[in-house]
């Protein structure tokens, strides 16, 4: 079971791989208007970055959640030098199949080997 367990915090882990924060060359205010994303990373002019869930436009400031805290951040969309957003990442995904794919290959391998040396094969 904690074999089981372990294996499956593994793979969520893994999952994570197959994305990747993208920037986008559009105005902030407008591509959030526009395309209403769960989460966005700003950078800011002192090349801080400032990661938003549930962002929105309200006059000319981007305001939205940061982190577990539900009380909403304001940035002024002016002060905002970039853009980005989660989206999967087709090299990653690849590679990430790919790593599976081996691993289950060495894993019966392994399990063949073991047999063979068992029951003389």
């Amino acid at each position: 079971m904690r074999r089981a367990l372990s294996l499956l915090i593994a793979f969520s882990w893994l999952l994570n791989g197959c994305h990747s924060w993208q920037t986008q060359d559009v105005a902030p205010a407008g591509y959030i208007d526009s395309q209403h994303p769960a989460k966005v990373r700003l950078t800011l002019p002192d090349s801080s970055k400032l990661t938003l869930k549930s962002p929105a436009v309200m006059g000319d400031s981007i305001v939205g959640a940061v982190g577990g805290d539900s009380a909403l951040h304001a940035v002024a969309a002016s002060d905002v030098r970039s853009l980005e957003v989660r989206r999967v990442s087709a090299g990653k995904s690849i590679a990430l199949g790919l790593g599976i794919a081996a691993g289950v290959f060495l894993a019966l391998l392994g399990v063949y080997e073991i047999s063979c040396s068992v029951s003389d094969c």
